[in-house]
């Protein structure tokens, strides 16, 4: 069984369902039935908004569920009878982060009967546009992306998946490596809090996606040539539940927010576990557009340290030339005069 971010793929034993035909199975809606796959096994799929499947939401995992049936088939044409064995067979894709497939098969002498269980997850992106318009992101072959100091970041979250479900971006955090758990971080959105003030969130009419801008920074120790990546934790939520993660939004810490936290708007969706995305790196440049091209706080003061060494160097210097011009003119002064021989 296959479960991907938009559907799933059923692969049932022929050695199961004995001589049936692939299209005389079909899920909840008898209008989506099976198919010949190779010569051991029949396939079936569905989306996760077709089919008859069911939704639903258990902690931090997104279900979905469907059963496939057979057709009665009469032991002749214009017979009202069957001999053939029911066939249900209950059928799940759990979505969560770790991705790996189980698959259980629980047979029964009167009817056909098992169970698949598919794990799966679903898809996220972290992208960086051009403009707040949205319509052209940066490439692949635009990395790092280079932005002057201040000027305007603007990133869309975005995900893939079935009606009924949404985004929430719950943290989103800053590194000058690849790691997100870099000891050098600068955290702008704290569970679904703005941190930054310059963070403005742009309303969009897709559930499946969260656009917010950010004035662009650097670290301070990574000067003069800053590398800036920016990492997300997203939560898919449940459009349908109340007291979700996403429909709190931003908690309240305190009656007063601490200064510079902004409380973003509760949204109506359930919760699942938070998925990590990185992008990156964007290069920071100094203001005028030239990367690098003013000294920064740490080698300003080691040039003016280097300076004053050179500058003592030169006096000390001149200082020993000086006495040793006047030595040399008090032994001249002093030196024995020649005498007149008898």
């Amino acid at each position: 069984m296959d479960c991907c971010d938009s559907g799933m793929t059923v692969f049932i034993p022929r050695s199961v369902i004995g001589d049936v035909l692939s299209s005389h199975l079909h899920f909840l809606d008898p209008a989506c039935v099976g198919s010949h796959h190779n010569a051991t096994h029949v396939k079936i799929a569905t989306t996760y908004d077709r089919c008859g499947t069911f939704m639903e939401v258990h902690g931090d995992s997104v279900i979905f569920f469907n059963v496939i049936h057979d057709e009665a088939v009469p032991v002749e044409p214009g017979s009202v009878i069957t001999r053939d064995r029911d066939i249900e067979i209950p059928v799940q894709c759990i979505m969560d982060l770790e991705g790996f497939a189980e698959i259980s098969f629980r047979p029964d002498t009167s009817k056909i009967t098992f169970r698949e269980d598919g794990f799966g997850s679903f898809n996220f992106s972290l992208r960086l546009y051009h403009g707040n318009d949205y319509t052209t992101p940066y490439q692949p072959a635009d990395y790092p992306v280079h932005v002057a100091m201040g000027n305007k970041l603007y990133f869309e979250a975005r995900t893939w998946s079935e009606p009924g479900l949404e985004l929430f971006v719950q943290t989103c955090r800053a590194t000058p490596s690849s790691n997100s758990d870099d000891f050098h971080r600068y955290t702008f959105i704290q569970d679904g809090c703005i941190e930054d003030n310059t963070v403005v969130f742009h309303p969009s009419d897709d559930p499946d996606i969260e656009r917010f801008e950010i004035d662009a920074f650097a670290f301070v120790d990574t000067l003069p040539q800053p590398v800036v990546y920016v990492h997300c934790d997203m939560v898919l939520c449940n459009s349908t539940d109340a007291y979700s993660r996403c429909a709190i939004g931003c908690p309240t810490r305190s009656m007063n927010l601490l200064p510079g936290v902004h409380r973003r708007h509760a949204r109506s969706a359930s919760g699942s576990r938070a998925y990590a995305i990185t992008q990156g790196p964007i290069s920071v440049m100094e203001d005028g557009g030239k990367e690098g091209s003013e000294l920064s706080s740490v080698q300003l003061p080691i040039l003016l340290t280097t300076v004053c060494l050179l500058v003592g160097c030169v006096l000390v210097l001149g200082t020993l030339i000086v006495v040793m011009r006047k030595r040399t003119q008090r032994l001249q002064l002093y030196s024995p005069l020649a005498t007149e021989e008898n």
